[in-house]
Formats: C-alpha cells, structure tokens, sequence
C-alpha cells in the first residue's frame, strides 16, 4: 500500500494592529495648607471611594502646594500630615510646633485648594455626616455667617483675612477642648455644625460668638471616644468657658494674614496667644472645684501684658517650651506684682535662665535651676542677679546636679504618673528651699554650705520624701477615679475633700521645708492636718451652700500650716473658722476687688511666715488672726475688725497660722 501522507495545513498570519496608547488625563492642583503656614507637610491626592493615594508631595516653606494627577474622580480628598504650624506669626522659627492632620474634599473642577481647619470640619461633615459636599459646605456657611454659595477655595487664608481668621477660630476651638485625639474633636465640631448648634459672625474687625457651648462639642468627643477625655475635664470646662471664650475672641480678633501683618500686631497676637493658651494648660491642672475664674482671669492678663513687653524686648522670640513654662510659673507666682515691675523680672530671668542653664545637659538640673528662678523674689532686680551670680557658679551647680541624682534615687522604684508628678514635687522642693538660702544669704554667691543644707533638709531627707511621695499618690489615685466617672457622675464628698487636703498640704510642706528640716514631727503633724482637712471639708460639701461652700474654700488658699510644731487641734479649728472669716470680711468690703486682696493676703502670710521662721526680718509684727487686723492694698484702704492683743515678741509659738498686721 502506498503511505498517506498528510498535509500541513497552511496557516494563514493574522496582521497584528497595534493598539493606540490610553492617554489619561494628567490634573495639575495648586493650593495652600495652613493654620498659619504649614511647611513640609507630606500633601496626599486620594480617592474618596476606596481611599488610594494618587499623588504626593510636599510644602513649600510658605505652605504651597502643587502636584500632577493622572484620572482624578469627580471628588477626591487631600490630606495633610506631618508639617510644622509657623504659627500666627508666619515665621519659621523654634517655637513653631508639629501640626495636626488636616484635609479637604475638593470636586474636581476646583482650580485651587485651601487645606485649613475649615476645610476639615467640612470634609468630616461630607465623611461622618454621610452628607453631600455641597450641602455641608452650605451649612457650614451658615454656621459661621459666611455667604450660602461661596467656597472656601474661593480665598487664600494667607492673603485674606475672613478666611485666615476662620481658620484659627476653629483651630483654637479645637485647642479648647481637653481630648488626647485632635480628629475625634474635629468630628465634633462637625456633629454640632450639623445640629446647628453654632452659629459665630467673623468680619474684618471683630469676631461674634452668637452661640457656641464648648460642653456640646465636648458631649460629642465623649461620645465618640470616650476614653480620650473624661467627664471631670467636661464639668471643668463648663465651669470656665465664658473666660476661655472670651480669650478665644481676643486671640482672633488680633490676627492678620500672614503676608500683611506688621511687627506690632505680631507681638499683641502672639502676647494673646500664649495667654490662651497658658490659660487652658493651667484649667487642665487644677482640680474642678479649686478652679478659680477670677484667678485665671487675672493670671491670664498678666501674662498677655507681660508677653508683649517680653517679645518687644525680644527675650523670648525663640524660646523653648521649657523657658515658656518658667514665664508661666514665675506669672503664676507673683499676681500681685506690678505689671511694669513683673516684666521687667521677666526680660532679666528668661535672659539670665539660657546662659545658666547651658551649665548642664541635665534635664532634670535645667527644671531645678528653672524652679529656683520661679521661687525667687522678684520685688528687686539684685535678687535675682544673685540668683544668677550664684547657678554660674560651678560648685553650686555640681550640688543641684547631686540633688537631682538623689531624687532619680527617690523614685527608681515608682512609675507612671506617680514618678513623674513626685520627681516634679521634689524638684520644686528642693528648687524653693535654695531659693530662699540664696535670698537669706548677703553674698553676691551663696555658699556651698548654706545650698548643702537646704538639699539635706529636703531631697536628702527620707521622711520629707516619703511625705512627698504619699500626698502624691493619694491625689493621682482620686484623679484616676475621676476619669473613670460616666457622664453625670461626680466625686463623692470624700474624694473632693481629700483632693483640696492634698492640694493644701503640698502647698503647706514647701513652704515648711524653705525654713526647717521635715522631721517625725512634722510628718506626724502634716498627717493629723490632712486628716482634719479631710473631715472639715466633707462636713462643708455636705452641710453648706454653693456660695458658703466656695468661701470655705477660698478660706483655705490663705492659710498656711506650721509642721514644726505639735498638731493642736484648738489651733487648727481657728486657723479654719479665721480663714473664713477673712474671706467673708473682704466679700463684702471689696466687693469686686475680692480676689485681689485674698491674693495680697495670700502672698503676705507666705512671705512673712518664712521670713518670721529664718529670722529674716526681726521686727515684722505676726499675730494670730482671733480676731485680726489685715491691711488690704488695692485703693489704700483697710478691712478692720476688732482690734487683738499684739502677742510679745511678734510670734504665736504654738500656732499653725500666720496673718500679718
């Protein structure tokens, strides 16, 4: 048979066409981030849809901003991050801080985009709110008295001054309110925008706050995230809000554009800025029902005055935060002082604490040399050039340094808060016991000695440390119970008693310690006070009224307890029902000068009660206040009551109170 042979079939080649390239349409966007410029903020492009990153860049040292996108959506969002805030000064500069994530959802048409905290609120109404741009950026409008089309791209917060200020009125709200999470107050602000709960009215000249309640934003943050602010910082501020709003108002009205504003305004706005924002880190600090308005009132006035004559001098333009705290501190010490007298001391300390301070890289010897400054007294300038004469010496530094090595020893074996508010307590201890050694002293630098007894007395001594270390404990562990409290609850009367007995005894042991050494005395005599305090104020939150309650109070913040001597109870009774009685007095002499003349009192009894101790002044009067003269300051005017038998010698030996005549 013959083979069959099969064909290959033929395959016939299909032309290939090749196939014309996609071209995606690339978008160029431009635009600026600020809350004061921001600078070298990481700028992403996302897609609101699925969240993808579809470009990144960064800012310019002005804040700009521009990046290509290839096949943008018709929405998209952008988010800042990672940037450092100028500030409202508008200068690169130390003091300028990290600034918080900000974004913007833009539609595509927007030729420029604006990344500010208005931008935020509204992104996280359109986000949270699960509304549309347009209807959010309406209500948002409404809200804050802008007009119901325009957009917030529309004008450049750096050149114009409704937009700029908008921005700052709401970063500034944001700063108001105590939570650990910046975003979640950001949503907040948005829940209530939403609810129509603000309403502010911002022009060129003046900024009006037609409603705004700081405790809704704080109910929403609450809400959100609970754990990041607790109901104790909730009732706090309310009970202050008027004040912080009042301050908030300020602080916008004095800002301008960055690229218009002249040097004068740059210093009243930055003076009102700190005041702000020294006002909130001090409501922060203190317990609820020891916040005082009026005190924080004062405190931040004088520190706004005092700022302005500290940045026109230039002492502090590039301060740290360390020499911001020690301007604070040394305010916070001396209310009573004359402004003029006050910023005067302020230029001289802050000058004199950055030459003094470059003697060690010890942080905790910068905070001691810090403290020494904040205890020194400033009613003449050549104490503190002594003050000064003395830290540059280096044997006195070598000892500070020991101090503050003794102190590292004294909570090894602590933790958390604990270890960091009782190395503070300590470091303040001993800081103020130096101070009066250096002011006793009539040399321009003090001797070794005299600073070896004073850290002996103190840091050295286990029985003051321990005293230290368990008011300590006791007011952390009824602050944590604090923040634990749901919405609604407060302390019981124990726990806030126990709270301005700490407050008190603390208070009490400092200035103990300036003048002698803590003994078993002492101790016993500082724990029969805090027993006794704990009990009188449980009796007074359960049986007086809210304005009774709030003078018993006061009452306290006047007196001054002497641990030296055996606790008597007869005086500890007369020292509380005296106090009160002082208070009540002025209420109604003073009138609204009350706090001022309470505050001179205050200072008085402390200065005069270690001076009297040291022998420092031999002739001062001392009586004890059953009944009492006290001279009251302002307006040259006196408070009398039934005049006392002067005691010999000047001193109550056996008594735990001190009044000056």
């Amino acid at each position: 048979e013959t083979p069959v042979v099969e064909e290959t079939p033929v395959v016939e080649e299909t032309p290939v066409v090749e196939e014309e390239p996609v071209t995606i349409e690339k978008t160029k966007i431009r635009g600026v981030v600020s809350d004061g410029p921001i600078y070298k903020a990481r700028v992403r492009v996302m897609d609101t849809n699925n969240s993808q990153v579809l470009a990144e860049t960064t800012t310019d040292e002005n804040g700009n901003f521009e990046v290509e996108v290839g096949g943008i959506p018709d929405e998209y969002m952008i988010v800042a991050d990672d940037g450092m805030d100028m500030g409202v000064d508008g200068e690169i500069n130390v003091n300028d801080k990290k600034s918080f994530p900000m974004k913007a959802i833009v539609k595509k048409r927007a030729k420029r985009v604006n990344v500010t905290p208005a931008s935020t609120v509204v992104a996280e109404m359109v986000e949270d709110g699960a509304i549309p741009l347009d209807e959010a950026q309406k209500s948002f409008n409404e809200a804050f008295g802008l007009a119901p089309n325009s957009s917030l791209n529309s004008f450049d917060p750096t050149e114009n001054d409704i937009s700029n200020k908008l921005g700052n009125l709401l970063a500034l709200l944001a700063d108001s309110i105590p939570s650990t999470d910046k975003g979640v107050v950001f949503k907040s602000i948005a829940k209530v925008v939403i609810k129509k709960k603000i309403s502010i009215k911002i022009t060129n000249e003046s900024v009006e706050l037609k409603s705004l309640n700081l405790t809704d934003i704080a109910d929403e943050v609450q809400l959100l995230s609970p754990d990041s602010i607790s109901v104790q910082d909730i009732y706090k501020i309310t009970k202050v809000q008027k004040l912080i709003k009042a301050r908030l108002v300020d602080t916008v009205e004095k800002i301008k554009p960055v690229k218009y504003i002249s040097k004068a305004e740059k210093i009243k706005v930055l003076a009102s800025k700190i005041a702000f924002e020294l006002l909130l880190k001090e409501v922060q600090k203190s317990n609820l029902d020891s916040l005082d308005e009026e005190e924080l009132e004062l405190f931040s006035d004088k520190v706004e005055d005092s700022s302005e004559a500290v940045f026109e001098d230039g002492s502090i333009n590039d301060s740290s935060d360390e020499e911001v705290e020690l301007f604070s501190d040394i305010v916070k010490e001396n209310l009573d002082a004359d402004s003029n007298k006050l910023s005067i001391a302020l230029i001289h300390i802050l000058k004199d604490y950055k030459i003094v301070s470059k003697h060690s890289t010890k942080i905790s010897v910068k905070k001691i040399i810090k403290y020494i400054y904040k205890h020194t007294d400033i009613s003449e300038l050549k104490n503190i050039t002594n003050v000064t004469n003395s830290l540059k010496d280096e044997k006195v530094i070598e000892q500070i340094s020991d101090s503050a090595d003794v102190i590292e020893e004294n909570i090894a074996t602590e933790s958390g808060e604990i270890k960091t508010q009782v190395q503070d307590e300590l470091e303040d201890s001993v800081a103020g016991a130096i101070a009066t050694k250096i002011d006793e002293s009539d040399k321009e630098i003090v001797e070794s000695g005299a600073i070896g007894e004073a850290i002996d007395n103190s840091v050295k001594n286990p029985i003051f440390v321990e005293s230290i270390k368990e008011t300590v404990k006791i007011k952390i562990s009824i602050k944590l119970k604090a923040k634990k409290l749901k919405k609604g609850k407060r302390l019981g009367h124990n726990d806030k008693a126990r709270l301005i007995a700490c407050k008190n005894v603390m208070k009490s042991i400092k200035v103990n310690i300036k003048v002698k050494k803590f003994t078993k005395v002492s101790q016993t005599s500082l724990n029969e006070v805090f027993t006794n305090l704990t009990q009188t104020m449980e009796n007074f939150y359960s049986q007086s009224s809210i304005s009774e309650l709030s003078e018993q109070i006061h009452a306290l913040n006047i007196a001054f307890f002497d641990f030296s001597e055996i606790f008597n109870l007869n005086n500890f009774n007369e020292t509380i029902t005296s106090s009160i009685k002082i208070i009540q007095n002025i209420k109604v002499t003073n009138g609204a000068s009350m706090f001022k003349s309470k505050l001179k009192i205050k200072i008085k009894i402390k200065n005069d009660f270690v001076k009297v101790k040291i022998k420092f002044i031999k002739t001062i009067k001392i009586i004890i206040i059953n009944p009492i003269i006290v001279a009251i300051i302002p307006k040259q005017r006196e408070v009398r009551f039934p005049t006392p038998p002067i005691l010999k010698g000047g001193v109550k030996i056996n008594s735990s109170f001190f009044i000056p005549q």
